[in-house]
Protein backbone atom coordinates (compact mmCIF):
# COMPACT_ATOMS: atom_id res chain seq x y z
CA UNK A 1 0.00 0.00 0.00
CA UNK A 2 1.46 3.31 -1.07
CA UNK A 3 0.05 5.72 1.50
CA UNK A 4 2.35 8.73 1.64
CA UNK A 5 1.15 10.06 4.95
CA UNK A 6 -1.82 10.44 7.27
CA UNK A 7 -2.11 13.92 8.61
CA UNK A 8 -4.36 15.78 10.98
CA UNK A 9 -4.96 18.77 8.73
CA UNK A 10 -8.64 19.43 9.20
CA UNK A 11 -8.06 23.07 10.11
CA UNK A 12 -6.11 23.71 6.91
CA UNK A 13 -8.61 21.67 4.91
CA UNK A 14 -11.46 23.98 5.87
CA UNK A 15 -9.42 27.13 5.21
CA UNK A 16 -7.63 26.43 1.96
CA UNK A 17 -9.38 23.82 -0.19
CA UNK A 18 -12.70 25.63 -0.15
CA UNK A 19 -11.39 28.90 -1.60
CA UNK A 20 -8.30 27.90 -3.65
CA UNK A 21 -9.51 24.96 -5.73
CA UNK A 22 -9.84 24.45 -9.49
CA UNK A 23 -11.40 21.72 -11.58
CA UNK A 24 -9.17 18.98 -12.95
CA UNK A 25 -8.15 19.94 -16.51
CA UNK A 26 -9.29 17.76 -19.41
CA UNK A 27 -6.77 15.06 -20.14
CA UNK A 28 -4.90 15.54 -23.44
CA UNK A 29 -2.01 13.12 -22.90
CA UNK A 30 -0.76 10.35 -20.59
CA UNK A 31 -4.40 9.55 -19.88
CA UNK A 32 -5.40 6.79 -17.49
CA UNK A 33 -8.78 5.76 -16.08
CA UNK A 34 -8.22 5.79 -12.32
CA UNK A 35 -10.52 4.14 -9.76
CA UNK A 36 -10.83 5.60 -6.27
CA UNK A 37 -12.85 3.29 -4.02
CA UNK A 38 -13.14 1.99 -0.50
CA UNK A 39 -15.31 1.80 2.57
CA UNK A 40 -16.32 3.83 5.61
CA UNK A 41 -17.01 1.80 8.76
CA UNK A 42 -17.37 2.14 12.51
CA UNK A 43 -14.04 1.53 14.27
CA UNK A 44 -15.46 -0.57 17.09
CA UNK A 45 -18.26 -2.54 15.42
CA UNK A 46 -17.02 -2.68 11.84
CA UNK A 47 -20.51 -1.76 10.64
CA UNK A 48 -20.64 0.23 7.38
CA UNK A 49 -21.61 3.90 7.63
CA UNK A 50 -23.49 5.65 4.85
CA UNK A 51 -23.72 9.30 3.92
CA UNK A 52 -20.13 10.28 4.72
CA UNK A 53 -18.62 12.84 2.35
CA UNK A 54 -15.62 11.73 0.30
CA UNK A 55 -13.57 14.07 -1.87
CA UNK A 56 -10.53 13.42 -4.07
CA UNK A 57 -8.18 16.28 -4.89
CA UNK A 58 -4.67 16.86 -6.19
CA UNK A 59 -2.35 18.98 -4.06
CA UNK A 60 0.98 20.41 -5.09
CA UNK A 61 3.99 18.77 -3.50
CA UNK A 62 5.73 20.93 -0.88
CA UNK A 63 3.21 23.71 -1.26
CA UNK A 64 0.80 24.60 1.52
CA UNK A 65 -1.39 27.42 0.20
CA UNK A 66 -1.28 26.65 -3.53
CA UNK A 67 -4.51 25.93 -5.35
CA UNK A 68 -5.75 22.34 -5.50
CA UNK A 69 -7.38 20.41 -8.35
CA UNK A 70 -10.78 18.82 -7.76
CA UNK A 71 -10.89 15.24 -9.04
CA UNK A 72 -14.12 13.70 -7.69
CA UNK A 73 -16.60 13.95 -4.82
CA UNK A 74 -19.53 12.00 -3.41
CA UNK A 75 -20.59 10.04 -0.36
CA UNK A 76 -20.57 6.50 1.01
CA UNK A 77 -23.62 4.38 0.10
CA UNK A 78 -25.81 2.17 2.30
CA UNK A 79 -22.99 -0.38 2.49
CA UNK A 80 -20.42 2.26 3.41
CA UNK A 81 -18.91 1.92 -0.07
CA UNK A 82 -17.71 4.70 -2.34
CA UNK A 83 -16.26 4.61 -5.83
CA UNK A 84 -15.18 7.25 -8.34
CA UNK A 85 -13.70 6.67 -11.80
CA UNK A 86 -11.82 9.53 -13.40
CA UNK A 87 -9.66 9.95 -16.49
CA UNK A 88 -6.46 11.70 -15.40
CA UNK A 89 -3.23 12.89 -16.92
CA UNK A 90 -0.77 10.78 -14.93
CA UNK A 91 2.05 13.26 -15.55
CA UNK A 92 0.31 15.60 -13.09
CA UNK A 93 1.78 13.47 -10.30
CA UNK A 94 5.20 14.91 -11.10
CA UNK A 95 4.03 18.09 -9.36
CA UNK A 96 0.97 16.91 -7.37
CA UNK A 97 -0.01 14.13 -5.00
CA UNK A 98 -3.45 12.63 -4.48
CA UNK A 99 -5.41 13.32 -1.30
CA UNK A 100 -8.60 11.42 -0.47
CA UNK A 101 -10.56 13.31 2.18
CA UNK A 102 -13.33 12.19 4.50
CA UNK A 103 -15.70 14.62 6.23
CA UNK A 104 -18.10 12.93 8.63
CA UNK A 105 -21.67 13.87 9.41
CA UNK A 106 -22.40 15.55 12.73
CA UNK A 107 -22.85 12.33 14.74
CA UNK A 108 -19.34 11.02 14.06
CA UNK A 109 -15.82 12.06 14.93
CA UNK A 110 -12.24 11.19 13.94
CA UNK A 111 -10.38 12.81 16.84
CA UNK A 112 -11.04 14.60 20.12
CA UNK A 113 -12.19 18.21 20.12
CA UNK A 114 -13.37 20.78 22.65
CA UNK A 115 -17.13 20.72 23.00
CA UNK A 116 -17.25 24.29 21.66
CA UNK A 117 -15.29 23.29 18.52
CA UNK A 118 -12.93 26.19 19.10
CA UNK A 119 -10.17 24.56 17.02
CA UNK A 120 -12.24 24.60 13.84
CA UNK A 121 -15.56 23.16 12.77
CA UNK A 122 -14.21 20.47 10.41
CA UNK A 123 -11.13 19.50 12.39
CA UNK A 124 -12.59 16.70 14.55
CA UNK A 125 -14.70 15.42 11.63
CA UNK A 126 -12.05 15.11 8.92
CA UNK A 127 -9.47 12.52 7.94
CA UNK A 128 -7.12 12.38 4.97
CA UNK A 129 -5.06 9.75 3.14
CA UNK A 130 -2.36 10.87 0.73
CA UNK A 131 -0.93 8.90 -2.21
CA UNK A 132 2.05 9.60 -4.47
CA UNK A 133 1.30 7.08 -7.21
CA UNK A 134 -1.59 5.56 -9.10
CA UNK A 135 -1.84 1.92 -8.09
CA UNK A 136 -4.16 -0.66 -6.52
CA UNK A 137 -4.07 1.03 -3.10
CA UNK A 138 -6.41 3.70 -4.46
CA UNK A 139 -9.12 1.03 -4.77
CA UNK A 140 -8.84 -0.28 -1.19
CA UNK A 141 -9.18 2.86 0.93
CA UNK A 142 -10.52 2.18 4.42
CA UNK A 143 -11.86 4.95 6.65
CA UNK A 144 -12.57 4.01 10.28
CA UNK A 145 -14.60 6.58 12.21
CA UNK A 146 -16.20 6.82 15.65
CA UNK A 147 -19.60 7.63 17.09
CA UNK A 148 -19.34 11.02 18.78
CA UNK A 149 -20.20 11.44 22.43
CA UNK A 150 -19.50 14.04 25.11
CA UNK A 151 -17.40 13.81 28.25
CA UNK A 152 -17.46 16.02 31.33
CA UNK A 153 -14.11 16.17 33.16
CA UNK A 154 -14.45 17.29 36.77
CA UNK A 155 -11.09 18.54 38.04
CA UNK A 156 -10.50 18.96 41.77
CA UNK A 157 -7.31 20.65 42.97
CA UNK A 158 -6.09 19.50 46.38
CA UNK A 159 -2.46 20.62 46.20
CA UNK A 160 -0.86 24.05 46.39
CA UNK A 161 -0.36 26.30 43.37
CA UNK A 162 3.34 27.04 42.78
CA UNK A 163 4.00 30.72 42.07
CA UNK A 164 5.32 31.11 38.55
CA UNK A 165 4.09 27.64 37.63
CA UNK A 166 0.33 28.16 37.72
CA UNK A 167 -0.44 26.21 34.56
CA UNK A 168 -2.24 22.87 34.67
CA UNK A 169 -1.81 20.97 31.41
CA UNK A 170 -4.23 18.47 29.91
CA UNK A 171 -3.77 16.14 26.95
CA UNK A 172 -6.46 13.86 25.51
CA UNK A 173 -6.50 10.82 23.23
CA UNK A 174 -8.83 7.92 22.55
CA UNK A 175 -8.11 4.33 21.54
CA UNK A 176 -7.77 3.99 17.77
CA UNK A 177 -7.62 7.72 17.22
CA UNK A 178 -4.94 9.43 15.19
CA UNK A 179 -1.52 9.92 16.71
CA UNK A 180 -2.09 13.62 17.27
CA UNK A 181 -3.89 14.60 20.46
CA UNK A 182 -5.65 17.75 21.49
CA UNK A 183 -4.29 19.45 24.57
CA UNK A 184 -5.13 22.50 26.60
CA UNK A 185 -3.98 24.29 29.72
CA UNK A 186 -5.54 26.66 32.18
CA UNK A 187 -4.21 28.93 34.90
CA UNK A 188 -4.88 27.76 38.44
CA UNK A 189 -6.10 30.28 40.97
CA UNK A 190 -8.13 30.46 44.17
CA UNK A 191 -11.22 30.91 42.04
CA UNK A 192 -10.96 27.63 40.15
CA UNK A 193 -10.18 24.97 42.72
CA UNK A 194 -12.94 22.93 41.07
CA UNK A 195 -12.95 23.15 37.27
CA UNK A 196 -15.15 21.49 34.64
CA UNK A 197 -13.90 20.81 31.11
CA UNK A 198 -16.14 19.44 28.35
CA UNK A 199 -14.83 17.57 25.31
CA UNK A 200 -16.30 15.63 22.40
CA UNK A 201 -14.77 12.17 22.16
CA UNK A 202 -15.48 8.67 20.83
CA UNK A 203 -18.03 6.28 22.27
CA UNK A 204 -17.26 2.65 23.13
CA UNK A 205 -13.49 3.13 23.41
CA UNK A 206 -11.28 4.43 26.21
CA UNK A 207 -10.51 8.13 26.37
CA UNK A 208 -7.20 8.88 28.08
CA UNK A 209 -6.69 12.14 29.98
CA UNK A 210 -3.06 12.94 30.75
CA UNK A 211 -2.25 15.85 33.05
CA UNK A 212 0.78 17.55 34.49
CA UNK A 213 1.26 19.99 37.37
CA UNK A 214 4.25 21.52 39.14
CA UNK A 215 4.50 20.42 42.78
CA UNK A 216 7.66 22.47 43.31
CA UNK A 217 9.15 25.13 41.08
CA UNK A 218 11.32 22.52 39.31
CA UNK A 219 9.34 19.31 39.74
CA UNK A 220 6.33 18.15 37.70
CA UNK A 221 3.91 15.34 38.50
CA UNK A 222 2.32 13.61 35.51
CA UNK A 223 -0.88 11.61 35.84
CA UNK A 224 -3.01 9.52 33.48
CA UNK A 225 -6.70 8.68 33.89
CA UNK A 226 -9.05 6.98 31.47
CA UNK A 227 -12.75 6.34 30.98
CA UNK A 228 -14.81 4.36 28.47
CA UNK A 229 -17.67 6.55 27.31
CA UNK A 230 -21.08 5.38 26.15
CA UNK A 231 -23.22 6.88 23.41
CA UNK A 232 -25.62 8.22 26.04
CA UNK A 233 -25.19 11.69 27.56
CA UNK A 234 -23.86 11.95 31.10
CA UNK A 235 -20.34 10.57 30.65
CA UNK A 236 -18.08 12.06 33.31
CA UNK A 237 -14.87 11.48 35.19
CA UNK A 238 -13.50 13.03 38.42
CA UNK A 239 -9.79 13.79 38.57
CA UNK A 240 -7.98 15.12 41.65
CA UNK A 241 -4.68 16.86 41.20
Amino acid sequence: MNIRKIVATGIFLSIFTSSCSKNLPKCTGNCDLVTFSGNVADFTSGQPISGQTIKVILKRTSCMICSTLNVAAGSSDANGYFEFKKVMDTSLLQDYYIEVQLTTTEGYITRIAPADSSVGYLYPRSKEYDFENIDSSLATIQFKIFTKTSLRINLHRNTAVITGREYYDLLYKFTGGESTSLGEAFVMSDANKDTVVYINTAANVFTTISSSKFITYDSVVNKTDSVKCSTNPGNSIDISY
